[in-house]
């Protein structure tokens, strides 16, 4: 079931809506407003509509059996869905920290951090690498007694 409908589902007579972003009433094709007026029309009869059946696409939403069995589990849905898609094709895929750094000064931390690694004669950190490393210096700042040291 759609969250819209849950939210929608007058049961005690409230006087507010769920509200459609505007992408997706952009997006809103001819079928799905007959969809909603029939809906409509089902819902003042005093009929419940019936269950949707989920389609392959939103039972296999990554590709990744456990990943997607998670997901089901959970019971969350994700609301503005085509929004969140347009921002995967846009942006692609957000690391590890990308709520803390933007992806131009984490670029740019890895570039300066590859030339002081080149200049002392060593190999260049990968992505991965400096992901871990930057980790570990957070959770071991929560201890101040500990420090990383190199072996």
């Amino acid at each position: 079931m759609d969250i819209s409908q849950l939210l929608n589902n007058d049961s005690d007579g409230a006087d507010w809506e769920f509200e459609a972003s505007e992408a997706e009433e952009a997006d809103e094709s001819p079928e799905d407003e007959a969809d909603d007026e029939g809906g409509a029309a089902a819902e003042s009869d005093g009929e419940e509509a019936p269950p949707v059946s989920t389609s392959p696409s939103a039972q296999r939403r990554t590709g990744n059996a456990y990943v997607d069995h998670l997901i089901q589990a959970s019971g969350l849905h994700i609301v503005r869905d085509r929004e969140v898609r347009t921002a995967y094709k846009d942006r692609g895929e957000l690391g590890l920290f990308s709520l803390f750094f933007t992806r131009e000064l984490w670029t740019s931390l890895q570039t300066r951090t590859n030339e002081m690694l080149k200049t002392k004669g060593r190999l260049e950190a990968t992505e991965f690498e400096i992901d871990a490393y930057i980790g570990l210096e957070i959770a071991m700042s929560f201890n101040p007694v500990t420090e990383i040291k190199e072996l």
